[in-house]
């Protein structure tokens, strides 16, 4: 039996309350487990360390993350560079979450 995770992250001002997580298992056939926002454990600060650690605990995840990242966010321009720099920009999750509360509303994306 696999246990799996998996990941929404969902469109919002403040996105870390909109982050859908679904837990599954499988032997024969895909069972759905558990449904549940990462908002209700009520992360005590920062609700992407948190999401990390859930995440550890599963030998398979999929996460549903967008890729229209803001460029002001990224300075890159291939999905390449992107995955080359991105942790260099952001080697823990505390500095990408201090990072996205800069922002008062939701920057823009840039349309290719």
């Amino acid at each position: 039996m696999e246990k799996i995770l998996g990941v929404d992250f969902s469109g919002s001002k403040r996105p870390a309350n909109k982050i859908a997580l679904a837990e599954l298992e499988t032997k024969d056939v895909l069972n759905l487990k558990k449904v549940y926002l990462l908002s209700d454990l009520k992360p005590l600060e920062n609700p992407y360390v948190l999401l990390v650690s859930i995440i550890a605990k599963f030998p398979i995840a999929g996460l549903d993350a967008p890729l229209g990242l803001p460029y002001s966010s990224i300075e890159v321009d291939s999905y390449d560079e992107l995955l080359k720099r991105f942790s260099d920009k952001f080697e823990t999750a505390e500095q990408l979450y201090a990072h996205g509360k800069n922002f008062k509303k939701e920057p823009k994306r840039e349309a290719e």
